[in-house]
């Protein structure tokens, strides 16, 4: 059986870096900039690589750059993904949120760019000053005004179902959607049977190169909010298996505590 790619199943559920920004701060913001740049480049998941964080004066932005896995990502896709619930998603998963702050008051804009690690195709998205404000007024659990867990769970879930289908290994492993089943998050994925034979996979150690990954990734900068979120509402986590032509199916699930 071909070598599972268990850290890129993982991607399935996908926490970005975020950030905002302007003209009447922006010596401080540069200073607070160049000092962050100094930890750079830095994962934050799922084969995105933070590797440069620039204020523009021109442009009058914030420029954000990530390399991005294009083992899992296809570019064109990632570019249709970038929409007005991309940016809400990720402003409000930012980390440094003192370096939220002086964009904001700065008065800029922002601009991220996802460059693929082989072609280096570009995907961007620009927020000017107006447009991150508005972004910025929404409550930051959910995108329309709400605000209970459930709903927040749901929004990540509906996010992650924008950059669907995600290639994990080229055609031969494909994450189709991310769904909301019976008190789990289920990641569909479906294999090339020729490539992928799961029928005879290890699943006790499938399953726990999984938790370990998911572990971790919950321990991270980027992915401890939604590992607080799966536990305070009790969701485990499901990897479902299909062959393309079989459609034999295997499941592997991860029941809290992660």
């Amino acid at each position: 059986m071909k070598m599972q790619k268990t850290s890129i199943v993982i991607a399935a559920g996908i926490l970005f870096f975020s950030a905002g920004c302007g003209h009447h701060g922006a010596g401080q913001l540069e200073k607070k900039l160049d000092e962050l740049s100094k930890q750079l480049p830095d994962s934050v998941g799922a084969g995105i690589v933070l590797v440069s964080m620039e204020y523009v004066p021109k442009e009058n932005s914030v420029v954000f750059t990530y390399r991005t896995d294009e083992d899992i990502y296809n570019m064109s896709e990632l570019q249709s993904g970038m929409s007005k619930e991309f940016a809400e998603y990720y402003y409000h998963n930012f980390a440094e949120r003192e370096l939220m702050e002086e964009i904001l008051s700065a008065d800029c804009g922002i601009k991220l760019i996802f460059r693929g690690s082989i072609s280096g195709a570009q995907s961007k998205l620009n927020l000017s000053c107006e447009e991150l404000r508005t972004v910025a007024s929404k409550d930051p659990l959910t995108f329309d005004g709400g605000g209970s867990e459930e709903q927040e769970l749901e929004d990540i879930v509906a996010f992650s179902n924008t950059l669907c289908p995600v290639d994990l290994d080229g055609e031969d492993l494909v994450l189709g959607s991310v769904t909301m089943e019976d008190m789990y998050v289920v990641h569909n994925i479906e294999y090339n049977d020729s490539v992928y034979n799961f029928a005879s996979a290890d699943t006790a150690m499938l399953a726990g190169s999984l938790r370990q990954s998911l572990t971790e990734e919950f321990a991270s900068e980027g992915g401890r909010e939604k590992g607080r979120l799966l536990k305070s509402l009790g969701y485990g986590i499901k990897y479902r298996y299909c062959g393309q032509e079989s459609t034999d199916t295997l499941e592997i699930t991860i029941n809290q505590p992660i």
